[in-house]
């Protein structure tokens, strides 16, 4: 099992040398069409990891539709989230904010327990580096089903198709 701080540096090795280099690339709008990896680490409810992916379709007026999947990495048993996001960034910016919600979606099973489906809803409040392909994020996930968790989620994201 990874625990939490290595898990977190490794995160931050990865994100930093990339967010601080966005200033000297050329400023890209969102693209249209983007597939990204991500980490991410529940730190107030499972205190667990988890690794996932996600599908960025760009719209209009700097929205986006994000939908994502997430696998926890548990010590037994599975536990899977998907969610579908509405997401907003300023269209012109080389670091840009972006905040989104939407509805998500759990299944969780262990050995001996009977599986557990889950729905709540997501915030997201991060910033994403625009460069020419490459899109580095980091974010913050607030989760709400019952109780609220939170989530720190990084990775990047690779533009498809769109504008580059």
């Amino acid at each position: 099992m990874v625990h939490r701080w290595q898990f977190l540096s490794t995160l931050t090795g990865f994100l930093v040398p990339a967010v601080s280099a966005a200033p000297h690339i050329e400023a890209q709008t969102r693209g249209r069409v983007c597939l990204g990896v991500q980490a991410a680490y529940n730190f107030s409810d499972l205190s667990e990891s988890a690794l996932g992916g996600h599908l960025l379709v760009g719209l209009p007026a700097g929205f986006a539709v994000y939908g994502g999947v997430q696998s926890y990495l548990l010590t037994s048993g599975n536990l899977w989230r998907t969610s579908a996001t509405l997401q907003w960034a300023p269209q012109v910016s080389k670091l840009a904010p972006y905040v989104g919600v939407g509805p998500y979606w759990s299944r969780s099973s262990a050995p001996g327990v009977a599986s557990q489906t889950d729905v709540g809803l997501v915030g997201q409040l991060g910033v994403e580096a625009r460069l020419r392909t490459l899109q580095p994020f980091a974010e913050l996930q607030l989760l709400k089903d019952g109780a609220v968790s939170a989530e720190i989620v990084a990775g990047f994201r690779i533009v498809l198709a769109g504008r580059r």
